[in-house]
């Protein structure tokens, strides 16, 4: 039996029961406005179909709505004229009248004014309001209230309006990270800088001189922390500034900071690695820099399907470190992410863990920025870095491969101590201190 109007979508007769009966799965019920939609999957065997329908919310009552526009203001100490359209709009054919007023505002609001205040919906007001210089910097809220009357019957409505308040033109942010002067840096690093109450937004630029003739990379942010959007140079010096701007007006550029980035030494493979073999991909690079490691950052490059099937580890002078170990995914956590392609780059002081940074939402590459290996890289501090570094690359799982591109190493080394005592100037002999040769023989 079919309603005088409504349309049969399919004429299909169920695999599974008899009778010309059809059935599904029921998925959902939403509430839209003054109607119903219903929601089922017809699952028979022939085809998957889903069928969406809606009736009229006969039991739903009359009311009305109101939508501030925008819902978000920005504003400077002793700015006047300001103003917010306020829709009302009527559900079921609401037959009230409306009425508008001011349930809560800031200290620093004043005037507040609705050009239409009284009305059956639908209708548009707009509210127009003041600010003075008793604000603090910092957000506040103006609560509009909206009082429905239908014959006595009354309804209570009310939406909020968000006020970014700033007292003058904001100052000079501080610069924090990296430090003046900083060394071993990576090449994608995270610059980090003061907030200013009454910025918005801060420029921070970076250059390879310090009048910023030469700019490599700039970015207008509203968050304090930038990381760059290029790939810098290795062991090359740069300068970045931060300029704060705001709601009152443009604000000041900070204190400039320099940085040197990390040594880069880069070994490229370009070699399949193993399907389900525990044997792997094992890829050799020799380093012929000498000098103690501080400290070491390790980046990958690689192209495979199911990075969950993947063990990395490194070698070097007999000391072995995993830095990932079949990373998991939130799918299928016990077979590991089923993200393809990695261009990661571990890092000890990184405050996320490569064990669940994988993603499975089809982003490529599925296992990408800085985070820390499994095994802290420390384990290499205060060795010599020259010699072999040995990549390990195992897959564990059969039906997915790919190939190993290239690995880099990043070594941040120990500066040479000072002698101490320091030798007499044009001694003969060559002097050493701790494994450094403090001072040249004489000629």
């Amino acid at each position: 039996w079919l309603p005088d109007g409504a349309q049969r979508f399919s004429t299909q007769t169920s695999a599974n029961i008899a009778g010309g009966f059809e059935w599904g799965d029921y998925n959902g019920l939403s509430v839209v406005n003054d109607k119903l939609a219903m929601i089922w999957t017809d699952n028979r065997s022939a085809a998957t179909n889903t069928i969406v329908g809606t009736v009229e919310n006969q039991f739903g009552s009359p009311t009305f709505n109101v939508l501030a526009t925008p819902n978000t203001v920005e504003v400077c100490a002793n700015d006047t004229g300001l103003s917010v359209q306020l829709d009302m709009s009527a559900v079921q054919s609401y037959p009230g009248v409306i009425t508008l007023s001011e349930s809560s505002t800031p200290g620093f609001v004043t005037g507040g004014a609705f050009s239409v205040n009284t009305l059956a919906a639908p209708f548009s007001s707009d509210y127009t309001f003041d600010v003075d210089a008793s604000g603090t910097p910092g957000s506040a809220t103006i609560t509009i209230g909206s009082s429905g009357d239908d014959m006595g019957d009354i309804i209570l409505r009310s939406t909020d309006i968000t006020v970014n308040y700033s007292s003058a033109a904001p100052g000079a942010s501080t610069l924090m990270m990296p430090t003046d002067g900083a060394s071993g840096v990576l090449l994608s690093p995270t610059l980090s800088w003061s907030a200013d109450a009454n910025a918005n937004s801060y420029l921070v630029e970076v250059a390879l001189d310090n009048g910023f003739a030469n700019v490599v990379d700039s970015a207008t942010v509203t968050d304090t922390q930038y990381t760059t959007a290029v790939t810098l140079l290795p062991d090359t010096e740069y300068f970045w500034r931060v300029t704060t701007d705001g709601t009152c007006g443009a604000g000041v550029t900070s204190a400039v900071f320099s940085f040197s980035t990390s040594d880069l030494l880069c070994f490229t493979s370009g070699s399949p690695i193993p399907d389900n073999d525990p044997t792997g991909l094992t890829f050799v690079g020799s380093a012929t820099e000498t000098g103690t490691l501080e400290s070491l950052t390790v980046s990958v490059l690689a192209e495979h399907t199911w990075l969950g099937d993947l063990i990395y580890t490194l070698e070097h002078s007999g000391t072995t470190i995993t830095l990932q170990n079949r990373v998991i995914g939130a799918v299928n956590p016990p077979f590991g992410c089923n993200g393809n392609n990695m261009d990661v780059i571990y890092d000890d002081s990184s405050g996320t863990t490569v064990a669940n940074a994988c993603l499975e939402d089809g982003t490529d590459p599925a296992l990408s920025g800085t985070h820390s290996p499994d095994d802290a890289l420390s384990a290499f501090d205060s060795v010599e870095f020259s010699g072999d570094w040995s990549l390990n690359v195992t897959d564990n799982a059969s039906a997915d491969t790919g190939t190993l591109t290239e690995f880099c190493l990043f070594p941040v080394f120990e500066e040479a101590p000072a002698c101490d005592p320091a030798p007499p100037v044009g001694d003969p002999d060559i002097i050493w201190f701790n494994g450094f040769q403090c001072v040249e023989p004489a000629p």
